[in-house]
C-alpha cells in the first residue's frame, strides 16, 4: 500500500495523466454531491471538456463510462484524498488473492501469490492511477471468494443465501465498472 501509494503521490504528483482518469474522478465528484448527474452551470458549448468521454444532453453532463469505479473513488472524495483509493484497491486486490489461494491451495502458494502482482507491470501500473481496471479485479475477486466460500459452506442456509446475494452485488459492480 505504501509503496503504490508514494508512486501516486511522487511520480503522478497525484492527478490524473489521461482523460479517462479525469473523467472517472469529476464523475465521483459529482456522486460525492449526491447527484448522479449535473446540469453545466452555464453555457454547454463551453463545457465540453471530453469529447466522446464527457457529453452535454439537453444542459447535463453525461458520461460514456459506467459507474462502479467512480462510485469507489466517490468514498475518496468524500474524505477529501481521493488518491489513497486506487492503492487501497490494489492492496485489496492482493489481499483477496491471498486468501483465495488460501481456500483453494496450500498455504506455500498462498505465499507465492502475494509476490505475483508486484512482479506485474500491468497491476502496478494500473494500482497507482485513476483507470477502473484494478477497481474491476477487486470486484471479481471478491465474488470469486465469496463464491468459494459459498461451495465450501454446507451447512448453513441463511449463511448461503448471504454469500450468493453478496458475490451477485459486486457481480454486478464489475458488470457496471468494465462491462466488456
Amino acid at each position: 500500500f505504501g509503496l503504490l501509494l508514494f508512486i501516486n503521490l511522487y511520480y503522478l504528483e497525484g492527478i490524473p495523466h489521461v482523460p479517462d482518469e479525469e473523467a472517472y474522478l469529476f464523475m465521483a465528484k459529482i456522486f460525492a454531491t449526491g447527484h448522479v448527474i449535473l446540469p453545466v452551470p452555464i453555457s454547454p458549448e463551453h463545457f465540453s471538456f471530453f469529447p466522446g468521454i464527457l457529453s452535454v444532453e439537453k444542459g447535463n453532463w453525461l458520461f460514456q463510462y459506467p459507474f462502479g469505479h467512480p462510485l469507489l473513488l466517490t468514498l475518496g472524495v468524500l474524505i477529501g484524498f481521493p488518491n489513497l483509493i486506487p492503492p487501497l484497491v490494489g492492496t485489496l486486490f492482493v489481499l483477496m488473492l491471498f486468501l483465495i489461494s488460501q481456500k483453494v491451495y496450500s498455504s506455500t502458494t498462498s505465499l507465492f501469490v502475494l509476490t505475483l502482482p508486484l512482479l506485474s507491470p500491468f497491476f502496478l501500473k494500473n494500482a497507482f492511477s485513476f483507470m477502473s481496471h484494478n477497481t474491476a479485479s477487486l470486484y471479481l475477486v471478491i465474488s470469486l471468494y465469496l463464491l468459494i466460500v459459498y461451495l465450501n459452506n454446507s451447512e448453513n442456509t441463511h449463511k448461503k443465501i448471504i454469500l450468493v446475494f453478496f458475490a451477485g452485488i459486486f457481480l454486478g459492480l464489475l458488470f457496471n465498472t468494465r462491462p466488456l
